[in-house]
């Protein structure tokens, strides 16, 4: 059952396509060939002829005449799942038959020790085939202290803030993805947002904060004002709240469609603890 974190991380990689190949890079592995457009496509592979088997996203690489030249299999591992050593292998499979291309699985964790159980090599037959998955953990992952730098990739600058979020640095992370979460939409900011202070732990939020109040970077935005730069308790739960909300109207309307009105009201009433719960139980 996928939780608000890893579907708030796998949000970034739908927001924003191109995060997937640059995290590749960041890994040390080069996607040959000319510059590609990078766009999200089916992330389903329910013609393997079994149970539905559903990546979390799938990037599509498109060559100069539009024609797919890589697919790039993004997986959030927030744990360790043996059963991934199964699907992974079927998921480029089916990627490969469907788009006569090579196939790479990128596996985003923020845990050190997931990313090195992610990383080991997959055996396939008796002959010794395998395939071993591109993983960008905390040690891979780039880290973006540069509030200017993180405006202009905020998706990037948000999972640098997390996956370091116990670095010595925490603090300068969590500023710059606040400065990124500027960037975006309001549903997406506040979500981002409470993300990134959620996942300091108490020291970290006070240097955070002590750098906010010595002008380190202006939060001038009227969201950064009301959630980030004043740091009021009311404004962390109004955000919180938002992105709850956001988290169980997307998973209800992905599992039934367009919500009638009534369904509407009542997630727009409920409180942070009732839309935890249902999106818990989503």
């Amino acid at each position: 059952m996928p939780s608000i974190i890893h579907e708030s991380l796998v949000d970034l990689f739908r927001d924003s396509p191109a995060l997937a190949p640059e995290l590749i890079s960041c890994a040390g592995t080069e996607l040959p060939g000319r510059q590609r457009t990078p766009r999200l496509t089916a992330a389903e592979f329910a013609d393997l002829k079994a149970d539905e088997y559903r990546a979390d996203a799938v990037i599509r690489l498109d060559a100069g005449d539009n024609t797919p030249s890589d697919i790039i299999i993004v997986e959030v591992q927030l744990k360790r799942d043996v059963d991934k050593r199964v699907s992974w292998p079927m998921y480029m499979a089916g990627a490969r038959a469907r788009y006569r291309c090579p196939a790479t699985i990128l596996v985003i964790t923020i845990d050190p020790g997931v990313a090195q159980w992610c990383a080991r090599p997959i055996v396939l037959d008796r002959n010794g085939s395998t395939i071993k998955p591109v993983v960008v953990g905390p040690q891979q992952m780039p880290r973006v202290t540069d509030p200017n730098r993180a405006s202009k990739t905020p998706e990037l600058a948000i999972l640098s803030a997390l996956a370091h979020r116990r670095h010595e640095d925490a603090a300068d992370l969590a500023v710059a993805g606040l400065a990124a979460c500027q960037a975006l939409d309001s549903d997406r900011a506040t979500r981002y947002a409470d993300l990134i202070l959620s996942s300091l732990d108490p020291a970290a939020r006070r240097a955070m904060e002590n750098l906010m109040s010595l002008h380190k970077y202006p939060f001038q935005s009227d969201f950064a004002k009301k959630y980030i730069a004043l740091g009021r308790d009311e404004g962390r739960d109004e955000g919180r709240q938002a992105g709850q909300r956001a988290i169980v109207l997307r998973l209800l309307t992905k599992r039934f469609g367009p919500l009638p009105p009534a369904a509407l009201e009542r997630i727009e009433q409920a409180d942070t603890s009732t839309l935890e719960d249902w999106a818990d139980r989503l």
